[in-house]
């Protein structure tokens, strides 16, 4: 997934580029970069135990990918309803 790198407060944030808007002063990573620095992490912190909460609030209020919606408790026919016209506006929803 491509992501943006913001700086939201005076705080980095990583977020998902598909379903943020673009702001002055973004880093954009597209999806192969993405990966790397994963699999740098991966490497880096085997025990996959990381977690900073204050970071990951401030990055669900900037963000509005699924995943981030449903950490922040928003309701899931909303969630996906907007992905599914997201979809059909994209031309990617095989129903449509």
């Amino acid at each position: 997934m491509a992501i943006r790198l913001r700086e939201v407060k005076g705080e980095p944030m990583a977020i998902c580029a598909a379903y943020s808007e673009e702001k002055p002063g973004d880093i954009y990573i597209d999806d192969s970069w993405h990966y790397a620095l994963a699999q740098k992490f991966w490497r880096d912190y085997p025990e996959c135990g990381i977690d900073d909460e204050e970071h990951n609030a401030l990055a669900r209020k900037e963000c509005n990918c699924p995943s981030c919606r449903r950490m922040a408790g928003e309701n899931e026919k909303e969630i996906e309803a907007d992905l599914e016209n997201r979809y059909r506006d994209l031309g990617l929803l095989l129903n449509s």
